[in-house]
């Protein structure tokens, strides 16, 4: 059997967005050398950090 390629994510909408945040904050597009996606694990690990943060500032 052939190989099936994984499908490829149109990123375009969340650079459009960063590129907006940049720009909303004095800065130009052309300020930001590149745009990578992290691993579904950074996301993860990185929300249950400032879940744990939130909770120590709350008390």
């Amino acid at each position: 059997p052939a190989a099936v390629a994984a499908p490829v994510q149109d990123d375009s909408e969340v650079i459009a967005v960063i590129a907006a945040a940049v720009a909303a904050l004095g800065h130009s597009a052309e300020d930001i050398a590149y745009v990578r996606r992290l691993p579904e694990a950074g996301w993860t690990q990185n929300a249950r950090i400032e879940a744990i943060s939130v909770r120590k500032e709350c008390f």
